[in-house]
C-alpha cells in the first residue's frame, strides 16, 4: 500500500472531505481518469482527502502514471486491494457474482476510510446490487460507460431481441437506481443517453460527462515528417492507414485486412496500413498470415507491436490520413476517435452505437457497417480515390472537441458531487 502525508482541513458540512475513488480496472481508460483526477485536483488545491483503491496491476503497471511526485502534497492516498481477492474477482465468471464480491470491497473500503463519497469510475456494474435495494456506507455516484437503451433512436440502427431485451432492462435497472437515496449523481459519456433518459424521475442526476481528450493531444509535436520518413519508411505517395490501440477482433482487424484484399492492383499500391499496438497472442498467427498475402497485393504494412508512449501516439495519428475505428458492436464512447478529430484527421468509422452517431453528426469521416468487409474496402476506396482531400467538416468537428476539453471531465465530477475549493 502506498500513503501520502495527510494535512486536514476544515470544511463545510455539506461538502466532501473524504472522497474515495474506486477503480478495479488496470488498462485503457482506467488510468488516464485516474491521472485527470489526480492532476485537476492538484492544480486546483482541492479541500479534503483523496483515496484511491485500485487494483495491485494498476500500481504494478502504471505507477509512473497515477502516482506523480506532486501527489504527497494534496492528501492523495492509494490503496491496493489484496492481491488474493482481486485474482479471485478475475477468475469469477459470474458477472453478478463478480460485482458482488467488489461490492463487499468497496463497503469496506469505505468505513475504513471513514469516506463521505465514493466515486466509481464504472458505476456499470454495480446498477443491478443498486437497482435491488443494496445501500452504500456512503453516498455514490459513478460513471455509466455503456448504456444502449437509446440506440434505437440512431440512423439506421436495427436491433435483434437479444439487444431489445437488453435495452428493456437497462431502462428499468437505471430508473431504479436514479430512485435510489445514496446515489447522487450517474455521470454519463454519451450525451444521447442522459437525453433519452429525461421521462425518468431523478433524471437530474444523469449528468453529461465529457470524455477527456488527453493534454498531449493538444500539445505541439516535432519531428513528425523525420518519424514518417526516416523510422517508418513510409513511402511519400501511400495512402496511411491507422490502426491504433490493442489489435484484436474487437477493433476489426479481421474484417480489415479482409477488406484490403478486395481492392484492385491500383488502390493496393497506394495504401499504407500503419498498425501501432499491442497484436492480441490469439490473434498473432492469423494477423501475420494475412499481413503476408496483403503484402503480395504490394500494400506497404508498417507495424509498432508494442505500448507507445504519449509522444509517439500524436506522432503517429498526425502522420497518417485515415484513422481506422472499425469496432465490433462497441458500446461507448471511443477514444481514439475524439483524437482523431482533435489532429483533423477523418475517420473510418463503425456506424453503430455512439461512435457512428458522433461520426455523422459531427460529420468526422465514413460510416460503415463494420462487421462487412466489403463494405470497409468500399470506403476505404473513397478515402483512396480523394486523397489527399480529407473527408471531414473542421468546424464541426472541432465543435465537438472544445465540449471535450481535458480539465471539463474532472471539473464536471468535483463540482457536482461537492468538493471545495479552497479559498481565494
Amino acid at each position: 500500500m502506498l500513503t501520502h502525508p495527510l494535512k486536514s482541513s476544515l470544511n463545510p458540512e455539506n461538502s466532501i472531505r473524504r472522497l474515495m475513488v474506486f477503480s478495479n480496472g488496470v488498462g485503457g481508460h482506467h488510468p488516464v481518469y485516474l491521472r485527470h483526477l489526480i492532476d485537476y485536483w492538484c492544480k486546483e488545491k482541492l479541500v479534503g482527502e483523496l483515496n484511491f483503491v485500485v487494483s495491485p496491476l494498476m500500481l504494478e503497471q502504471h505507477r509512473d502514471m497515477i502516482c506523480p511526485p506532486e501527489a504527497s502534497d494534496h492528501n492523495i492516498r492509494y490503496y491496493a486491494i489484496d492481491a488474493g481477492e482481486h485474482t479471485a474477482i478475475v477468475q469469477q465468471k459470474s458477472l453478478l457474482l463478480k460485482a458482488w464480491m467488489e461490492w463487499k470491497i468497496i463497503n469496506r473500503y469505505i468505513k475504513q476510510l471513514n469516506a463521505d463519497h465514493c466515486f466509481l469510475t464504472a458505476i456499470d456494474p454495480f446498477q443491478a446490487l443498486l437497482a435491488i435495494g443494496l445501500n452504500p456506507s456512503c453516498s455514490m455516484s459513478g460513471i455509466y460507460l455503456r448504456p444502449s437503451f437509446h440506440y434505437q433512436n440512431f440512423e439506421g440502427y436495427v436491433s435483434s431481441w437479444k439487444e431489445r431485451i437488453k435495452s428493456i432492462r437497462q431502462k428499468q435497472i437505471l430508473s431504479r437506481v436514479l430512485q435510489h437515496s445514496k446515489v447522487s449523481h450517474i455521470f454519463c459519456l454519451d450525451p444521447y443517453a442522459v437525453e433519452a433518459s429525461q421521462s425518468n424521475a431523478n433524471s437530474s442526476k444523469m449528468q453529461v460527462l465529457p470524455d477527456p481528450i488527453p493534454k498531449f493531444v493538444q500539445d505541439h509535436s516535432e519531428q513528425i515528417d523525420d518519424l514518417r520518413r526516416e523510422t517508418l519508411k513510409i513511402e511519400q505517395e501511400r495512402c496511411v492507414f491507422l490502426l491504433f490501440g490493442a489489435i484484436d477482433r474487437r477493433k476489426g482487424i479481421h474484417q480489415i485486412l479482409e477488406a484490403i484484399q478486395q481492392l484492385p492492383p491500383e488502390a493496393a499500391r497506394k495504401l499504407c496500413l500503419l498498425v501501432v499496438g499491442k497484436v492480441a497472442p490469439a490473434e498473432r498467427t492469423f494477423v501475420e498470415t494475412e499481413i503476408c498475402k496483403i503484402q503480395a497485393q504490394q500494400v506497404q504494412v508498417v507495424i509498432d507491436d508494442q505500448y507507445v508512449s504519449e509522444l509517439k501516439v500524436r506522432q503517429y495519428f498526425e502522420l497518417s490520413d485515415v484513422v481506422l475505428a472499425t469496432y465490433q458492436k462497441h458500446v461507448g464512447m471511443s477514444g481514439i476517435l475524439l483524437i482523431a478529430a482533435a489532429l483533423k484527421k477523418p475517420a473510418l468509422c463503425t456506424n453503430y452505437g455512439l461512435m457512428g452517431e458522433l461520426t455523422r453528426q459531427y460529420e468526422l469521416g465514413i460510416t460503415v457497417d463494420a462487421s462487412c468487409s466489403n463494405a470497409i474496402a468500399q470506403s476505404m476506396m473513397r478515402f483512396l480515390s480523394s486523397y489527399p482531400a480529407p473527408v471531414i467538416h473542421l468546424t464541426k468537428s472541432q465543435a465537438l472537441v472544445q465540449q471535450h476539453q481535458t480539465e471539463k471531465f474532472a471539473a464536471k465530477i468535483f463540482s457536482e458531487i461537492g468538493v471545495r475549493e479552497p479559498t481565494r
